[in-house]
Formats: structure tokens, C-alpha cells, sequence
């Protein structure tokens, strides 16, 4: 079946479940068959079809090389300050991020390795993307890919369902497939200026990202509700087409079955240490792997042209 059609069966099988009028075992066999679609579709993924259907981030990361550079950000509380996390989100660690493993259920390396949520941008194809990109010096920007919104909502509904019983086969399912899925968190049509919220418990400390300010103002809980279901309904609730918008979203990058994350370069360039002339108005991409493989060209309109020979 198709991925339209897998999702309109695990979501009908999902919201049974809610109302404990569906088999787990029933269930389970929908939520993977969709799954399996969704990375099907994932696998076939083109810069054009994402830009065009409103589906694609992008972010300003820095450019370090390798997987060990680290940095780090204050963290607030209620109170104010509390401390400082661990980040690594520049382009050279993006395989990590792809990783499963590193976000397995009762061994995760998300706080170790420092592979917290991000902010990018959401990109409107109605207007260029270079007016849409934040300019900060030392950063390029990295393409992210998103799915449809029916998915996002799908697997929110997931996991409504499975933290209602955290030992049971549908919670095991989502804390599975939470891991090789990138999705939004957050959204909004300003800019959120998200930072850390810092908290403890017996399992250590964690951190949410955006759920306080820049600054160590917390959020409060009706607003992230509102930018939760904001992000559910990303095409109209945070690219809402108003002057003033910066479409920000808060992304959780995860294994992707096809080539993206792309990082990009920003013509002009013209630099014998580099190997391509990029002109203005274009974007060099490459893959994030080790090595990256260089595809070719993205215009400033969204349209992606692929390397001669």
C-alpha cells in the first residue's frame, strides 16, 4: 500500500487503541507497516519536492569539521541560570545524530554526546531561500527535510498512546521509531529565541530546548502547548505568510533513508582552495557523510541541479 494509505490505516488503528477498542498486536502490524512506507517515501526524497511542498529547514550551523567539536550554552530554570550544556551541532556532526544507537531506549548519548534539538528555519517556497536564512558569520547552511504534516500528527498520536502504558509493545514501538525519525517540535512564525531549560530527577539532568528563552526566561506551558500544535500544522500555523515571520522551528534530527541532511555553501565563491565555482544566488551541496559526497547545485528558488558526468 502506499504511505497515504498505511497512515490512514495506523492512524484509524491508533486512535482504536486510545479508546482500548484495538489488538496491540493489530496495531503494532499498522504502526509498521506505515513506518516502512514513510521510509520508503523517505528514501525518494528530492530537494525540489521538499522545498516546493513547504517540507524543508534549514538551519545556519557551523562548518567544523569531525564529530568531536563540542560547544556549549547556558541553561535556565524557573530560578535563572543553572549551568551550561554540552552541544555538538556544527555540520561535522550530523552522523551522529543519525545514529539510532546513540538514542537507544536505557543507553541514549544524546546528553554525553551532546545531540540536543536544534533551531532552523522553515522555508517558504514563495519567497528566495537566501532572504530566509539567518546571516552569522562562520555558519553555512544545513537542508533538513521534514515530513508531511499527517505524519508528524500521526506519530503524535503514537505517542499519546504509548505513554499511557511505558511497558507496553506500542510505547516500546515509539521509543523505537522515535529515533529514526526527524521531525519538529516547536513552530512558530517569529523568531522563538529558544534556549535550554535545565531539570533533574532521579535519572540525572536533562535539557529541553525551547522550552525557555535565550536569556533564562521559562515558557509557559499554554505557549509551548500552542507551539507544539503550531508544529503539527507547520503550513499554516507557522508559514502563515505575514511580513514579519521567521518561521523558526525547533528540529530533532534523527536517520533519514535517503541522502539528506545537505550542507550547503553560499555563492560566490571563487576560491582555488575550494574545487567548484559557485555563482551568486546559488548554494554548493554536499552530503553530511564521512567523506561527504558533492551532488551538485540549489538555486536561490529551491531547484537543485545535480553535478556534469
Amino acid at each position: 500500500m502506499s504511505l497515504e494509505a498505511n497512515r490512514k490505516k495506523a492512524l484509524d488503528y491508533i486512535l482504536l487503541a486510545k479508546d482500548r477498542k484495538a489488538e496491540p498486536k493489530e496495531t503494532l502490524e499498522r504502526l509498521r507497516a506505515w513506518f516502512d512506507s514513510l521510509k520508503e517515501w523517505e528514501s525518494k526524497e528530492t530537494f525540489d519536492r521538499a522545498f516546493s511542498e513547504n517540507r524543508m529547514c534549514a538551519r545556519m550551523a557551523p562548518g567544523d569539521a569531525g564529530t568531536m567539536v563540542t560547544q556549549s550554552k547556558d541553561t535556565h530554570n524557573a530560578h535563572g541560570k543553572v549551568g551550561t550544556v554540552t552541544l555538538r551541532y556544527h555540520i561535522g556532526a550530523t552522523p551522529l545524530y543519525q545514529d539510532p544507537a546513540n538514542f537507544a531506549a536505557g543507553n541514549s548519548k544524546k546528553n554525553l554526546y551532546g545531540l540536543h534539538d536544534v533551531s532552523a528555519v522553515l522555508l517558504d517556497s514563495g519567497g528566495t531561500i537566501s532572504s530566509q536564512l539567518f546571516s552569522k558569520v562562520g555558519r553555512q547552511p544545513l537542508f533538513i527535510p521534514i515530513p508531511h504534516e499527517e505524519d508528524l500528527q500521526l506519530f503524535y498520536q503514537i505517542e499519546q498512546v504509548a505513554k499511557v502504558d511505558r511497558a507496553g509493545p506500542i510505547y516500546d514501538f515509539y521509543v523505537w521509531a522515535r529515533a529514526r525519525i526527524t521531525r519538529i517540535k516547536y513552530g512558530a512564525e517569529e523568531d522563538m529565541k529558544t534556549g535550554f531549560y535545565e531539570y533533574s530527577d532521579d535519572k540525572g539532568k536533562h535539557y529541553r530546548y525551547g522550552d525557555a528563552r535565550e536569556g533564562g526566561v521559562t515558557i509557559d506551558a499554554q505557549l509551548l502547548l500552542k507551539r507544539r500544535m503550531d508544529a503539527l500544522s507547520y503550513k499554516s500555523r507557522v508559514l502563515t505568510g505575514k511580513k514579519t515571520d521567521n518561521n523558526e522551528v525547533t528540529l530533532k534530527i534523527r536517520q533519514h533513508n535517503g541522502t539528506f541532511p545537505w550542507a550547503g555553501a553560499q555563492g560566490p565563491i571563487d576560491d582555488p582552495r575550494f574545487p567548484f565555482k559557485v555563482a551568486k544566488g546559488e548554494f554548493f551541496v554536499a552530503t553530511t557523510g564521512n567523506p561527504p559526497k558533492p551532488l551538485g547545485y540549489v538555486s536561490d528558488a529551491g531547484k537543485f541541479r545535480p553535478l556534469k558526468g
